[in-house]
């Protein structure tokens, strides 16, 4: 069976256990305002001019969003780095865009992984049929789920989607006894006053008993240039990255309820 992935990351570090290798698979039905991985969104390829500065020139390079790959010929990319896994811990990694949003190309692919050992973890922000959720739970190893914004008149403002489906899915996930480690996009003026984490702290402490823990990633603009390549729109466009040392505080308030919090992944 052919997907359409847009990048495979090798030796990856902070997308879960070990060394892993990271498939980040093409199209999202989210529209976030801070994505940095617009050219992901559409199920669509399509090729953008990317800016490339080589000894103070700039030059334009071309580059392909999203290419078709078949399951078995990604299964083998992925096991090229089966060594470094076992060795460390560590394994495969599905990301986006949003995964499940191939959900057949993404199982058949996961059920090779799964027949040859390889520890999976499902980077998700939760938007899928009850079915699709349930058909991942069996090759699912670890789930990372993004709760994009606790407040849901805001969350879909922001992101297009509307969050109580999504909250249904983590619950559904948790229910079932499968590990979710927790991940917070933290975007500034929109996501991170004071109102907006009490709301957050509100939605995870009934469920902070059974959740792996929690990871905050701090905004990064690194994206900023390709919303011009690509025509769109850039709603976050004069917005600055922030530091990791931006959200200390953000990480002690977490602690003190007892759960593991990470900053950066």
């Amino acid at each position: 069976m052919k997907g359409i992935i847009f990048d495979i990351k090798r030796f990856a570090v902070h997308d879960g256990p070990g060394i892993r290798t990271t498939v980040f698979l093409q199209g999202c039905p989210l529209r976030c305002w801070w994505c940095h991985n617009p050219e992901s969104q559409s199920l669509v390829c399509s090729t953008w001019q990317k800016h490339v500065a080589v000894s103070g020139k700039i030059f334009q390079q071309s580059k392909e969003s999203g290419y078709e790959i078949d399951s078995d010929k990604l299964f083998i990319e992925i096991q090229r780095d089966e060594v470094f896994m076992s060795e460390s811990g560590g394994g495969v990694t599905f990301s986006g865009g949003e995964p499940l949003y191939q959900p057949e190309f993404l199982f058949e692919v996961m059920k090779l992984c799964r027949d040859a050992g390889i520890h999976t973890v499902l980077d998700t922000a939760g938007v899928a049929s009850e079915k699709v959720l349930g058909n991942s739970m069996p090759l699912t190893d670890l789930y990372f789920f993004d709760i994009k914004h606790p407040d849901p008149t805001l969350h879909m403002h922001y992101t297009n989607v509307s969050l109580e489906p999504i909250l249904r899915n983590l619950d559904r996930l948790l229910d079932a006894g499968k590990k979710v480690q927790i991940r917070v996009p933290v975007i500034p003026g929109i996501n991170n006053g004071p109102e907006q984490i009490e709301k957050l702290k509100n939605l995870l402490i009934p469920r902070l008993e059974r959740i792996e823990g929690i990871d905050f990633l701090p905004f990064h603009a690194t994206g900023g240039h390709k919303y011009q390549a690509l025509q769109m729109e850039n709603r976050m466009n004069g917005i600055p990255s922030m530091k990791k040392e931006e959200l200390s505080d953000l990480l002690e308030e977490f602690e003190g309820l007892g759960v593991k919090v990470s900053i950066g992944g």
